[in-house]
C-alpha cells in the first residue's frame, strides 16, 4: 500500500474512535441541539463502529500476511536487484586511476554528466576494462567485451525477478524495465556485435548518451531499493 493511502486509512481510524469516544461519553448526558440529533449521532457511531471493526479485520487479515510476505519474497527480490544495481554501476571507471569500479551504491561515488561523458572520450572500446584470472592464464576483458557481457547479466537478472512479479510493487517493476528497454540494453546489439562497424580506436564518447541514461536509471533503482522499509 502507499504511504499515502496508509495515512488517510489511519486519519480515519482516528477520526472514527474520536467519534465513539465523543458521541458515547461527552456528548451522551447532552440534551440535543438540533432535531433528529440523537439520531444523526446514532448513524455516525454506527458508522464509525463499523469502520473501527473493517480496519481490525483488514489489518489482521490482510496487512499482517502481505508484511510477512512481502519480507520473504524480498530476500529473493532484493539479491537480484542489487545485483542488477552492482552491475549496472560498474559500466564504466575513470582510467586516470583505476581505482575500482564506480559503485554508485556508494553516493560518494555519483558523477555528474560532465564527468561521465569526460571519462567516456577517454577511454576505448578496445581499451582494458579488468583482467580475468584463470588457473593458467590472465586475459584481458576490454570494454566491448564487459558491454556484452554486462547487457546479457541484466536481461537474464530481469527474466529471474520478473518471476516474482506477482509479489512486487509496481514501481520496481517500472524502474526495472526502465533499464531493461533503455538504448544501452535494447538497442546496444547494434553497436558492440558488429564489430566490422567499430573503429580499433573508437572512443565511448559515440555510446556516451545511451551510457549515461542507462546509468541514471540505475541510479534511480539504487534510490528506490535503499528507501524500502519493510
Amino acid at each position: 500500500m502507499k504511504k499515502n493511502e496508509n495515512i488517510i486509512l489511519k486519519f480515519l481510524l482516528a477520526l472514527a474512535v474520536i467519534s465513539v469516544i465523543l458521541i458515547k461519553f461527552v456528548l451522551a448526558d447532552i440534551p440535543e441541539i438540533i432535531d433528529k440529533g440523537n439520531e444523526f449521532g446514532e448513524i455516525i457511531y454506527n458508522l464509525s463502529l463499523a469502520y473501527i471493526s473493517s480496519y481490525i479485520f483488514y489489518r489482521i487479515v490482510v496487512v499482517i500476511p502481505e508484511n510477512r510476505n512481502r519480507k520473504n519474497i524480498y530476500e529473493s527480490t532484493s539479491f537480484i536487484t542489487y545485483g542488477i544495481i552492482h552491475t549496472g554501476s560498474r559500466i564504466i571507471k575513470p582510467k586516470k586511476t583505476q581505482e575500482g569500479y564506480l559503485d554508485i551504491t556508494d553516493s560518494a561515488n555519483e558523477i555528474s554528466e560532465t564527468e561521465f561523458e569526460n571519462i567516456c572520450k577517454s577511454i576505448g572500446l578496445h581499451d582494458s576494462f579488468d583482467f580475468k584470472w584463470t588457473k593458467s592464464e590472465v586475459s584481458q576483458i576490454t570494454y566491448l567485451e564487459h558491454f556484452k557481457k554486462t547487457r546479457r547479466q541484466i536481461i537474464e537478472s530481469k527474466t529471474e525477478l520478473f518471476a516474482f512479479m506477482p509479489h512486487l510493487e509496481t514501481e520496481h517493476i517500472k524502474l526495472i524495465n526502465d533499464i531493461v528497454q533503455s538504448p544501452f540494453i535494447s538497442m546496444g546489439h547494434h553497436y558492440l556485435e558488429n564489430e566490422n562497424i567499430l573503429d580499433k580506436e573508437e572512443k565511448l564518447d559515440f555510446m556516451f548518451p545511451m551510457l549515461f541514461d542507462f546509468y541514471k536509471k540505475i541510479r534511480k533503482l539504487n534510490k528506490y531499493m535503499n528507501g524500502i522499509k519493510l
